[in-house]
């Protein structure tokens, strides 16, 4: 009895899980955000549409063109050659608040500042995406692991308690439960891998780069490294500072790109409404110039104008009425414009605190498997095997603690990896950049 039980023992002990697949190889926390940046078609074209917008605003800061005017003629006379001769010639440029060209600089300066901060928001979100997709990919490939380890002890059953039933220490039945529990793991293992399939795909072609296999290595197991090392680096996260929320709330008000771009919005109508309020403001006129009269003596000098609009005075009223309605639709869309700003930044509190409590749940949850929760679960796993050891257990006693073990694991890798999620939308709720993440990407994804 003692023997086979040895036997049996030894032949789980071989099953025992190594390292879970890790993220061992060529890419790394900063390669993987440039890899996203330029495989990604929605980044890529986002990134084509803010250059185009960029050389736009360009084109229109250019100062505003100085306007040349050049007066000549031409005489005929009988039996003389034609003659042509330049009378004026005048360099002049217009200045003043309502000069065109000042005007339109500043409204495609604010207009291109939207355009950006909208722009970069899309592209922060689509990384963001990414770094949460190669998390969840992640989770399934340790989880994947497992249930794999889980089969094979599974399918060491059977062997065992069919060796037992030869030799009369067994049961039919321990055999059909052995068959039995062997098909509930297998069916487990197949949905795990199967989720791990669609999650690695979904991941590799959204982002580009599924025909170049860049992110397979990210995916290999790490047959040197023991469990109990990537269960400290899976506990180490909990580590991670995370602040309160007054403090997150006050930072995101400066970083967030969509309040930025609701507040140049504001900004945009005020300088359109200013605009409207100056269109019948002076304008000033400096030009330098060279004039030649009838007697061809030459003349130069500097000339400054003034130029003041004068209204026809039969559509004066008509005229006072159009812009007042301009101002007051102006005033409409101001009052829109703000209050649309003001709702970014409560929306904004919202969000940080419904993510900063989830953030916290799961790092309770971590927490506490990897403290009592790891501790009970060894004590528990070397309990049955001392126990299955003396005779004094079962069989299926001690694989039903070992179960138990593997079972637990797979609630703490999920818990780890649910936290740096649960973070990483916390910190995009603050503005974070992405690319500022590398204290949780880089746990996950090491370098060779």
């Amino acid at each position: 009895m003692r023997s086979l039980q040895i036997f049996v023992l030894v032949s789980l002990i071989a099953f025992l899980p190594g390292a879970p697949a890790g993220a061992q190889g060529k890419v790394c926390a900063e390669s993987f955000s440039g890899l996203i940046r330029s495989n990604n078609a929605g980044v890529k074209r986002l990134e084509s549409e803010l250059k185009s917008a960029e050389r736009e605003a360009g084109a229109a800061s250019r100062p505003s063109a100085v306007m040349l005017e050049i007066e000549g003629e031409r005489t005929f006379e009988s039996g003389e050659e034609k003659k042509y001769e330049t009378k004026n010639i005048e360099f002049s440029k217009t200045f003043g608040p309502n000069d065109p060209g000042s005007a339109l600089k500043r409204k495609s300066s604010l207009e291109f500042k939207i355009k950006k901060e909208q722009t970069l928001k899309a592209i922060d979100d689509i990384v963001y995406g990414s770094y949460a997709g190669l998390l969840n990919a992640l989770k399934l490939a340790y989880q994947k692991k497992l249930a794999a380890e889980n089969l094979k002890i599974a399918e060491n059953i059977i062997e065992a308690v069919t060796k037992k039933y030869e030799v009369a220490l067994g049961s039919k039945m321990e055999i059909e439960q052995a068959v039995l529990d062997y098909e509930v793991q297998f069916l487990k293992a197949l949905e795990i891998k199967s989720a791990f399939e669609n999650q690695k795909a979904a991941l590799e072609i959204e982002n580009g780069v599924a025909e170049s296999g860049a992110l397979a290595s990210l995916f290999e197991p790490r047959q040197t490294v023991s469990l109990t090392g990537e269960i400290e680096t899976l506990l180490g996260s909990a580590s991670i500072a995370v602040g309160d929320v007054k403090k997150l709330y006050s930072d995101a008000r400066t970083k967030r790109r969509d309040l930025k771009s609701a507040l140049y919005e504001v900004e945009l109508v005020e300088a359109m409404a200013e605009m409207e309020r100056r269109s019948g403001s002076a304008e000033y006129k400096l030009g330098f110039f060279r004039s030649v009269n009838d007697l061809k003596e030459a003349e130069r000098g500097v000339k400054l104008g003034v130029s003041i609009p004068v209204y026809d005075f039969g559509r004066r009223r008509e005229t006072i009425d159009a812009l007042k309605l301009k101002m007051a639709g102006y005033r409409t869309e101001l009052g829109v414009k703000s209050f649309f700003a003001e709702h970014i930044e409560r929306s904004i509190l919202l969000d940080i605190t419904e993510k900063y409590n989830l953030c916290m749940l799961n790092r309770e949850k971590l927490e506490r498997l990897g403290g009592v929760g790891l501790k009970k679960a060894s004590g528990l796993l070397g309990m049955a095997t001392i126990g299955y050891t003396e005779g004094a257990t079962t069989l299926f006693e001690y694989q039903n603690a070992k179960k138990s073990y593997f079972e637990f694991f797979e609630q703490l890798i999920a818990a780890a990896f649910d936290f740096n999620i649960s973070l990483l939308e916390l910190r995009k709720a603050c503005g974070v950049p992405p690319d500022e993440n590398t204290d949780i990407m880089g746990r996950f994804i090491k370098l060779n």
